[in-house]
């Protein structure tokens, strides 16, 4: 059946390009001289300093190199071409967003968790700071991913000398199949402890059915008081490239189809406005960011 159809297969081996690029926009972010939207200071340990006219980009794997989507973001040497303002922008908005989020639910539940699907190369167990008004301490945070992400991105973060907050468990598994939740529960995610659920660039790479499944199973183990943040491209959105599969006209009613869970989504322009950061080109139009409670 195709729900039990890996979703790592020869089409999707491009993500780790996708996550060596928006690592290189965090970490241009980190750079700027003044009103950064948030400090990354590990970012560029990851990916390199990929923007500078002389660099070629660092792929994880040689074989990524010759996927006809990269030609959209480089050059044939390996350059890459101008980013639009546009995804640069929304990129730091998205991420800024994320930890302003993260942070308030933290502040405002006595006990919880954090647990990241297709975590990629984001550094969040490491960069973000504990909120002061949380009591909370030993805070576990879960990221599940193939392999082959946390082996290329654990070594190369120790070698940086990042130390994470949280209790930090990586989790090694195929969304795209059942058993992900075993491999999460035997890392010691607790079921009946409200967790923060994030999905950031990660819903498009699912098929809708896969979407459903692994949303399924993510309402099983959660805990009511439970937040989700997740993003989600729609059939507008020009950064799509043949990697997306799922590409919701209304994000949050893909959500709430699921019983339990309530919220709105929010345009990524919106969201930029309110953080002073505007941009002219169409490049993240019909981006969206997905806020949602879950009440059993």
């Amino acid at each position: 059946e195709s729900q039990n159809v890996s979703h790592h297969d020869a089409t999707r081996e491009k993500v780790g390009v996708t996550a060596h690029f928006v690592a290189g926009l965090r970490a241009r972010e980190h750079n700027k001289s003044e009103g950064r939207l948030f400090s990354d200071p590990y970012a560029q340990c990851l990916v390199g300093n990929i923007f500078d006219k002389s660099a070629r980009f660092m792929y994880p794997s040689s074989s990524t190199a010759s996927h006809k989507d990269a030609a959209k973001y480089m050059e044939e040497d390996g350059r890459l071409k101008a980013v639009p303002q546009g995804l640069s922008d929304g990129v730091a908005v998205r991420t800024r967003k994320i930890d302003d989020e993260m942070m308030t639910y933290l502040s405002g539940v006595s006990q919880s968790q954090i647990c990241v699907l297709g975590a990629g190369l984001d550094t969040r167990p490491w960069r973000v700071e504990l909120p002061d008004a949380s009591g909370q301490s030993n805070i576990s945070y879960f990221e599940v991913d193939f392999s082959e992400i946390f082996e290329y991105k654990l070594p190369a973060l120790s070698a940086a000398g990042a130390v994470s907050r949280f209790s930090y468990k990586a989790v090694n598994a195929d969304l795209g199949v059942p058993g992900w939740t075993d491999k999460l529960l035997a890392a010691g995610f607790n079921p009946f402890l409200p967790t923060f659920w994030l999905l950031e660039g990660f819903t498009g790479y699912l098929t809708e059915e896969e979407f459903h499944s692994v949303f399924n199973v993510m309402t099983q183990i959660s805990a009511s008081g439970s937040r989700l943040v997740a993003t989600f491209v729609t059939p507008t959105t020009k950064i799509t490239t043949t990697m997306h599969r799922f590409t919701p006209d209304v994000p949050i009613n893909e959500v709430t189809k699921h019983k339990g869970w309530r919220g709105k989504q929010h345009d990524i322009r919106d969201i930029g406005k309110e953080m002073g950061r505007e941009w002219a080109d169409a490049s993240m139009d019909g981006y969206y960011i997905v806020l949602a409670d879950y009440i059993k």
